[in-house]
């Protein structure tokens, strides 16, 4: 599947953005819900690692598709990213998963408190 493609595809509630940039570095066009990601801004015909700091080392990818899971991008926000390589140009999609992560956070902080009430009740030894 080509990403045009996957774009044509993509539902506009997903929150999702994406970016076409030239091998060159330079932005060919964007869409999605670039605001949600402070894209809104970006200009095409622009380097696109000079716009996106966080961008830089990573493009141009050379064939090879990159995924970037949960990046802390400010505030208690995160998204990952993928960026594929095609012959129209390398694609970068960001995908908003703020809620996932609270959510596991949560999990994980509510298990460890779980753990730390067990071992205080058992004295320090978890295997009475």
């Amino acid at each position: 599947m080509k990403a045009r493609d996957l774009i044509q595809q993509l539902d506009p509630e997903d929150g999702l953005a994406w970016l076409r940039v030239a091998q060159d570095g330079r932005l060919l066009e964007s869409g999605g819900d670039l605001h949600r990601f402070a894209l809104d801004g970006l200009l095409a015909g622009q380097s696109v690692r000079e716009q996106l700091y966080y961008l830089e080392g990573l493009l141009p990818l050379e064939g090879v598709p990159v995924d970037i899971m949960e990046i802390n991008r400010l505030h208690e926000q995160y998204m990952n990213l993928y960026l594929l390589p095609c012959t129209d140009g390398d694609w970068v999609f960001f995908q908003d998963v703020t809620e996932p992560v609270r959510v596991k956070r949560l999990l994980h902080q509510s298990v460890n408190e779980i753990q730390r009430r067990q071992v205080r009740n058992s004295g320090g030894n978890m295997h009475q």
